[in-house]
């Protein structure tokens, strides 16, 4: 704006400017180029003087805005900016930067025209813009199926974008939107990570956690001389395979198959001829006192001949170590006393190979001759001729004599 004053003359004042200017007081001019402006002041008395006044146009800065556009989300861009001494940049959602240089985060929200105002030390100033363009990131969405047992099958689903890259545990990789990996092992949890593309060619990764917990299938081999209980609870009476499906603490199934052995051992006697007690059931035996409560000294056969009234019964241990005590069984030796002594009748060689001799006898026995598992070998009659026995092993001959029996135990060799 140009002014023009009179220090001295007498009011009212007149104004004449040169440039084609209105002959006003005040004048607003706008220059392209350096210019003189003249102006004549004349009062009342038609007094006058000339005044002059020079205004110099400076350039106006030469403002250069760019940037690196487009961009995906998640990267930032630089604001360029050139031609000046001073810089103010003014962008979407208040943005503001007096660096020459300025960073905007690298939002969808942030693209859009960024302005740039430099100013020179002479005041002057110029504006120029640039638009910038921050394309969002696909928003991927994972999803695996309701698993997490060893042997099922894992299903990952993912969608959001336009292209996917998969990278998992033990190199695994695929391109797919939806993976199915059947008969799933535990080697396999981990960390699933998924690359996704948009068509705008900007890409997001995300990942989802995989575990998969073990499922147990064993078996195992119980051996007993009583009844147990399984695994899983079933009650195992009988040798055989029992089979329980159990869940583990994180809801897996697992089969457990047990081959039960069972050795136990069943205790019985019975009694031959009112006085013979035989063992029933294999293994080793000790004969019992029941009256006594103890066990009869080597007493070990699996017959047992009583001397005295009372009460027996025989433990057995079979090969298992399992043991079992028979019933206790009265005897009465006294009812079936014999009026021959046993001591006068023997039996020789004993031990033998296979042919022995009854001595003592005053007339022919019947004799019956019983293994020790009480089976019987053979019988006749005998006085005094030998008697053959083709089995090795020890043997019971049991001797009638006139309604009395005699009992003798041979070794064969």
């Amino acid at each position: 704006m140009l002014e023009a004053f009179a220090n001295f003359g007498t009011p009212p004042y007149s104004y004449q400017w040169d440039q084609n200017l209105s002959p006003d007081q005040y004048q607003t001019v706008s220059p392209n180029v350096n210019t003189n402006y003249n102006v004549t002041v004349t009062d009342i008395n038609n007094c006058s003087d000339t005044g002059t006044i020079t205004i110099i146009v400076n350039a106006l800065p030469i403002v250069t805005a760019f940037a690196n556009t487009p961009v995906c989300e998640g990267f930032g861009t630089i604001l360029f900016g050139n031609g000046g001494t001073y810089y103010n940049w003014a962008g979407p959602n208040n943005f503001n930067s007096t660096q020459q240089n300025a960073l905007v985060e690298g939002l969808p929200q942030n693209s859009g025209t960024y302005f740039l105002t430099v100013t020179e030390n002479n005041g002057c100033s110029s504006t120029s813009s640039v638009n910038i363009l921050i394309n969002p990131a696909p928003t991927l969405i994972l999803h695996k199926n309701n698993f997490s047992c060893q042997k099922d099958s894992l299903i990952l689903t993912v969608s959001g974008a336009n292209t996917y890259m998969w990278n998992g545990p033990n190199g695994f990789t695929s391109t797919l939107d939806t993976i199915v990996l059947h008969n799933v092992i535990p080697t396999q949890s981990g960390i699933y990570k998924v690359k996704g593309q948009g068509t705008n060619l900007c890409q997001k990764t995300d990942s989802i956690k995989v575990t998969i917990y073990p499922t147990y299938s064993y078996g195992d081999q119980v051996i007993s001389c009583f009844n147990e209980l399984s695994p899983g609870g079933q009650l195992m009476t009988a040798t055989g395979f029992y089979i329980d499906s159990l869940t583990t603490v994180n809801s897996c199934d697992s089969i457990i198959s047990t081959y039960f052995i069972y050795n136990a051992t069943e205790a019985q006697v019975s009694i031959i001829n009112d006085t013979i007690i035989q063992a029933i059931g294999g293994g080793t035996y000790q004969w019992f006192d029941c009256t006594l409560g103890q066990n009869i000294p080597n007493e070990n056969s699996q017959i047992f001949i009583p001397t005295q009234n009372g009460n027996y019964a025989v433990i057995i241990t079979n090969a298992s170590g399992c043991v079992d005590t028979s019933v206790c069984v009265t005897i009465d030796v006294s009812s079936s006393q014999s009026i021959i002594n046993p001591k006068s009748i023997t039996v020789s060689p004993n031990p033998t190979s296979n042919i022995f001799y009854v001595h003592g006898l005053a007339q022919p026995a019947n004799y019956e001759i019983y293994s020790l598992q009480g089976l019987k070998i053979s019988n006749g009659s005998v006085f005094d001729q030998s008697i053959q026995i083709l089995e090795k092993g020890i043997f019971y001959i049991k001797l009638m004599i006139n309604n009395e029996i005699i009992v003798k135990k041979l070794i064969v060799l």
